[in-house]
């Protein structure tokens, strides 16, 4: 049983280490453009002025998300097409919410921020779906972020509207 319990803390690691990592990629092109490009954008009043907040959400979003793989990795289901199906799906939204940060940010582009937000979330449902047959508790986590994401791609339609000046595909 020892075995079993090193081996589900190494996929733990490793589902969260994938999702961190792919959060470190999303920062490379946010944090030098959170001072500059960013902090002169029209924002909507409810965003907290401080940018801690929002990269905690992004974080905790991210670490949601690696736990979800997780229990979609070690869920018992019968059916293994289910589960690699949704496994995937979650990771096709890994490529999608990589590539947010680089459109957004990168970019300077929330027009296409707000594209790939509408697709993170119509991944994230179509994960929703699959993984009722594969895991329950990946579904439940998977939903808090779906209800993230919409917030982010809420936001990101906000700022397009209140920056009617910006390029749509960026500078």
């Amino acid at each position: 049983m020892p075995s079993r319990m090193r081996l589900s803390s190494g996929h733990l690691i490793i589902a969260l280490v994938l999702y961190l990592a792919v959060a470190g990629f999303n920062a490379i092109f946010a944090f030098p453009q959170l001072p500059t490009w960013y902090a002169g954008l029209t924002k909507p009043a409810f965003l907290p002025v401080d940018t801690f907040p929002l990269v905690m959400v992004v974080l905790f979003t991210y670490l949601l998300l690696g736990c979800s793989v997780f229990f979609i990795w070690h869920a018992s289901c019968m059916n293994r097409h289910d589960q690699l199906l949704c496994l995937t799906l979650i990771i096709f939204t890994i490529i999608l919410t990589g590539l947010w940060g680089y459109l957004f940010f990168g970019l300077k582009s929330p027009l296409m921020g707000v594209m790939i937000s509408v697709l993170v979330m119509s991944m994230l449902i179509a994960t929703m779906i699959q993984s009722v047959k594969v895991s329950f508790g990946a579904t439940l986590l998977l939903t808090v972020v779906v209800i993230l994401t919409f917030l982010i791609a809420y936001t990101n339609y906000l700022i397009v509207q209140f920056n009617p000046s910006l390029s749509i595909f960026g500078t």
